[in-house]
């Protein structure tokens, strides 16, 4: 079992993976901008234009990367509140 520090210090700890993600080209090139923004985009342009037997495969498409999204929101904002708490 961990204790809360260490859960904390963990969360903080994949935060800082995560800025490093972010300054790296190819990660931002092709997960960020590639799979996730534009590929996004992609998916929502086009989701009139998709035969109604591929709709239901085209949404669950676009709820993982909106999962995906979440997800790496959540590390960022998951450590600032710890980093937060902790300067009062």
């Amino acid at each position: 079992m961990h204790t809360q520090e260490e859960i904390e210090n963990s969360k903080i700890e994949m935060a800082e993976c995560l800025k490093r993600l972010y300054k790296n080209r190819d990660f931002k090139k092709i997960i960020l901008d590639g799979f996730l923004e534009q590929g996004s985009t992609y998916l929502t342009k086009n989701i009139t234009k998709v035969k109604p037997e591929y709709k239901d495969a085209v949404i669950e498409e676009m709820t993982a990367r909106s999962i995906a999204w979440k997800y790496l929101d959540s590390i960022e904002e998951d450590a600032q509140s710890i980093l937060d708490a902790r300067a009062e």
